[in-house]
């Protein structure tokens, strides 16, 4: 006889009965957790670079690719709205003409980020299912942290994120620039390991986060 349980039980149990008692092994979830950040400054030339320009009631963007491997996912941020521009390839300049009527970050940032809440709200809990706790690590849900102090806290007890510096971007927006992200798969800064040791399993993705400067409209 054996049983599993979801939720914030998570536990499982085995129990074989005899004639006089039983025996029973019980499997019980312990929840552990490391986390190591780290800073460093590498001089060098940008992965990329961009231009944001009025035109009329739209944006003139550029955006050029200086490495030799495709970027991915791209999406700039301006005046508070978001655009999907697809994906770069390698050592290729892209000019386009977006509509100013992009999604609205804080709409957009406001639908995804129940997952983070609900994620340290499960962590709390040493023992369970940990289903709810995991956060995959996409460009969708890193450009939602970006701009995590766009979230709308209403009501009586409302909830907000503290962020290490620099990690959140709105003050970009506010300071009046636009913000490019670009996802690189499968690469990290430097394209070296920082491990000083043996790892089973490793995973390098790199969102690409530039800050570009709205220029004049041209006459």
């Amino acid at each position: 006889m054996s049983a599993w349980s979801g939720g914030q039980e998570g536990s499982r149990a085995e129990v074989l009965q005899h004639d006089k008692g039983f025996e029973a092994e019980i499997f019980v979830p312990v929840w552990t957790s490391q986390l190591f950040v780290s800073d460093w400054l590498q001089s060098g030339a940008y992965p990329f670079t961009a231009t944001v320009t009025p035109q009329e009631r739209n944006w003139q963007v550029t955006v050029e690719n200086h490495l030799d491997r495709e970027l991915k996912d791209l999406r700039l941020v301006v005046r508070d709205r978001i655009y999907t521009l697809g994906n770069l390839p390698p050592k290729k300049v892209s000019s386009l003409v977006l509509e100013q009527t992009g999604a609205l970050l804080s709409e957009v940032v406001q639908q995804n980020s129940g997952q983070f809440m609900t994620a340290a709200q499960s962590r709390q809990h040493a023992f369970g299912d940990n289903a709810s706790r995991l956060l995959e690590l996409n460009p969708a849900n890193l450009a939602v942290v970006s701009f995590i102090s766009r979230t709308l806290n209403a009501g009586p007890n409302p909830r907000g994120f503290v962020c290490p510096s620099g990690l959140e971007l709105g003050a970009v927006l506010d300071h009046g620039d636009a913000v490019l992200l670009a996802w690189d798969p499968g690469h990290a800064p430097g394209n070296s390991s920082m491990n000083r040791f043996k790892t089973v399993r490793s995973r390098r993705d790199t969102l690409l986060r530039l800050a570009v400067p709205i220029g004049r409209s041209k006459p």
